[in-house]
């Protein structure tokens, strides 16, 4: 059985990460969905993909600075006037659903964001059905140290063709000496193409600078006190996905390649499958992507477009019976 994952829920009749388009999902046909997870400053999980309110509900301030109330005092796009926390968002999987959870590395590190997840998880009674992810393996790691009784699996960056020039195109845009979790905007200086960060890391932004400038936090967040030079090491080691697998310190039910990974690497799903580990590809909305994929063996997806991937996956399912 192939897994699909709807990508915020089913955003496209309802607002991204809401209880609203959790429901509306799994509704469409979605074995569930996938939400991103922040924590206010009482220490409240909620679901968005951005790290100010604007992304959640139309307020330009952080969300690690607003309690749960003041959050719900914005006033939200079609959203009903609240922001989903993580108990609504897990009610929302009903008694089958699946919860694909993706830990977002905190502005400040603190215990209570991986502590207050893990504690939620186990009184909710979710088990296997909730699985937590991160590009920060260091939560994933210590999300599974807490016994959650949850899934867990590594989120990879993408492995395209190529992947070194870019990685070095990037790097020309962020000073050599300077940690990426201090840069300003005048620290940027951005290519004027930023399509590649804005859909394939899904980094929002106004303009190039702002995205050049959201994705240099993001890998501070992640490699506190690092330069560019030295998190680029980082990120060319997860270009051999199993060898990169192999060298964590602890070890995931998951790993989540881009989907371009897999074509890119064909050796990637199997390597993962030899390892005790099942592979899931993101963000797949291609049909005719999700149909090879499939035959290369992935056991799941995330999509937008969830009911889509449905048809193709069981048409494809039932070709390959008839022949058989």
């Amino acid at each position: 059985m192939t897994i699909v994952l709807a990508h915020k829920g089913l955003s496209s009749v309802a607002p991204e990460n809401t209880v609203s388009a959790f429901e509306s999902a799994l509704a469409a046909g979605a074995d569930g969905f996938e939400t991103d997870i922040q924590m206010t400053r009482d220490c409240v999980p909620v679901c968005s993909h951005g790290y100010t309110a604007e992304a959640a509900c139309g307020g330009k301030r952080p969300i690690h600075e607003l309690s749960l109330e003041e959050l719900n005092g914005h006033n939200p796009k079609g959203m009903g006037g609240r922001i989903s926390t993580l108990e609504e968002c897990l009610h929302a999987t009903g008694t089958q659903g699946i919860a694909n959870l993706e830990l977002k590395t905190p502005y400040i590190r603190r215990r209570e964001y991986v502590e207050g997840i893990a504690s939620r998880l186990k009184d909710f009674g979710i088990g296997r059905r909730a699985i937590v992810t991160s590009f920060d393996h260091s939560l994933v790691r210590d999300i599974q140290h807490m016994d959650a009784g949850c899934g867990t699996g590594v989120l990879m960056l993408p492995v395209v063709d190529d992947f070194g020039e870019i990685i070095d195109i990037i790097g020309e845009c962020y000073p050599r000496d300077k940690p990426m979790d201090a840069l300003t905007m005048e620290d940027v200086s951005p290519l004027e193409d930023s399509t590649i960060i804005q859909d394939v890391l899904g980094i929002d932004g106004a303009s190039p600078g702002e995205v050049y400038l959201g994705l240099g936090r993001t890998l501070g967040r992640i490699y506190p006190g690092e330069t560019f030079a030295s998190i680029s090491k980082r990120i060319m080691s997860q270009a051999d996905v199993p060898s990169y697998v192999d060298g964590l310190d602890f070890k995931p039910d998951y790993v989540f390649c881009h989907y371009l990974s897999c074509f890119t690497e064909p050796d990637t799903i199997s390597s993962i499958h030899d390892r005790g580990m099942k592979a899931f590809a993101w963000t797949v909305d291609n049909p005719r992507y999700a149909e090879r994929l499939r035959e290369m063996g992935v056991d799941g997806f995330i999509s937008n477009e969830p009911a889509v991937l449905i048809r193709a996956i069981t048409s494809g399912q039932s070709r390959t019976q008839g022949s058989s």
